[in-house]
């Protein structure tokens, strides 16, 4: 364990931001995100406001603000468990966050990390959560990659004497090292695991991501390397998490726009359906019907006739890569039913209703008792044990 250095930056580290760095770390202990000794320390250690210097907030009108961290009292500020944005496109879309602290202590206690642990990081971010691992296994066991933002958290980590090797590059494909690493944590989802992450990863070893088919479908899975061929198994973990989508250099994991400007035809398919129409309130059958779509589906709205201008939305509507579509009135008619009309290759809300069944059949499992076994080659999801005959491909495409 280290002590932390005085920061260079326009806001540095004082008597004022260490005592909120404190009460982050015993407000982190009382919901439980943080049970670690040594993990509580390096979050009393790690000045968060380092590494996040500006965020951004949305306005009434949705229009994203900046608004930069000028002295020490705005810097406590950043010591809550908070979601803040760090990076927009041009589009007005989040490109970046530094995720809430009690989601980061959560996934390093996940990991169980030891001294003498070499670990990688996919997605370095702001460098926070890179800074609580140096702090918990020295500057020499971790290795961090991010498409864009290793050099502004090379400078952070720098300021407060934090010496990790950071790459900047795809993390799809890890970071190849002359020796596997014994921990492997995500803090970014992809749709499934990576080839590269299991061969770099040691037999015995932990490898942490969110597993996410779409931004809506997913959450963390803690996977062992099992020691035998290229096989990593281990279950999706209870309650809800959600990172942000792995960004490749060509860009394409940034999710399409969701459409409904289709047009209604004589050919659509009409059913009723029991169902709520907001599927991701059911967050584990809606991840098993994404599984069975063979396109990536997006969620949207319907407001009214001409689609906005509306205090509540008539309809959800989901929207397949492979032209397929389905709407699905949220309103229950008197019978206790909704309207749903459906078109394309894929029946998709079909696929919900087919998912929902199982779900119930089996006694609405939890995240718990879902989980993964990956290949390079070979992937899928079981429900309760690996060798189940119930489970899903998880299909190895973006």
């Amino acid at each position: 364990m280290r002590t932390t250095r005085r920061a260079t930056g326009r806001v540095a580290v004082t008597a004022h931001t260490r005592r909120a760095a404190k009460a982050l770390a015993q407000e982190l202990v009382d919901d439980g995100t943080l049970r670690s000794t040594s993990l509580r320390k390096a979050v009393e250690n790690v000045p968060r406001h380092i590494f996040v210097p500006f965020y951004y907030v949305q306005d009434r009108t949705g229009v994203w603000q900046r608004h930069d961290v000028r002295d020490e009292y705005d810097a406590a500020a950043l010591y809550r468990n908070v979601t803040l944005v760090t990076d927009i496109d041009g589009q007005g879309r989040a490109l970046s966050f530094s995720s809430e602290p009690g989601l980061s202590t959560r996934m390093l206690d996940m990991l169980e990390l030891e001294p003498g642990h070499r670990v990688l990081e996919i997605g370095t971010g702001t460098g926070y959560t890179t800074a609580l691992l140096c702090e918990l296994l020295g500057d020499t066991a971790v290795t961090s990659i991010d498409i864009a933002y290793t050099e502004a958290a090379r400078v952070r980590l720098r300021s407060l004497g934090y010496t990790p090797t950071l790459v900047q590059g795809d993390g799809f494909h890890g970071v190849p090292a002359h020796h596997k690493y014994d921990r492997i944590i995500s803090t970014v989802a992809v749709p499934h695991i990576p080839a590269a992450w299991i061969e770099q990863l040691r037999p015995g070893g932990l490898l942490l991501t969110d597993v996410r088919r779409n931004v809506t479908a997913g959450n963390l899975a803690l996977l062992r390397h099992e020691g035998r061929g290229m096989l990593v198994a281990g279950r999706f973990v209870p309650g809800r998490a959600a990172c942000m989508q792995l960004r490749r250099p060509a860009g394409e994991a940034v999710p399409p726009s969701c459409r409904v400007d289709y047009e209604v035809t004589a050919e659509v398919r009409r059913s009723h359906t029991s169902l709520n129409a907001p599927v991701c309130r059911e967050p584990v059958p809606w991840f098993l019907a994404c599984l069975s779509m063979p396109t990536r589906v997006t969620v949207g709205m319907r407001y009214g006739a001409d689609y906005t201008n509306a205090d509540t939305p008539r309809a959800v509507v989901l929207t397949g890569s492979d032209g397929s579509w389905a709407e699905v009135e949220t309103d229950a008619r008197p019978n206790g039913t909704r309207r749903v009309v459906q078109h394309g290759p894929t029946l998709l809300w079909e696929v919900v209703e087919s998912a929902h069944a199982l779900w119930r059949a089996h006694g609405r499992p939890g995240w718990e008792h879902l989980g993964v076994s990956a290949t390079p080659t070979c992937q899928h999801v079981w429900l309760g044990s690996p060798d189940s005959d119930i489970r899903w491909d998880l299909p190895m495409r973006v």
